[in-house]
């Protein structure tokens, strides 16, 4: 996996997961950010990409997250 790898996954991944009220969706939604937080150490971890690098894709997706 690289940082286009980590790009689909935020592409792919709903941020509004945790207010369905419908279990299986919020239970989805939790597991694919738990896959992008790992993904994320893992590329930091191994010198793949930097935290300011990951910061920057992520908010061509989210916006500025608080």
């Amino acid at each position: 996996m690289n940082t286009k790898t980590l790009e689909t996954m935020y592409a792919g991944f709903d941020l509004h997961y945790d207010r369905s009220d419908d279990h299986s969706v919020w239970s989805k939604g939790h597991r694919q950010w738990q896959a992008i937080c790992h993904e994320e150490q893992r590329l930091i971890n191994g010198g793949l990409a930097s935290v300011d690098e990951i910061e920057f894709i992520k908010s061509k997706y989210f916006g500025e997250l608080k």
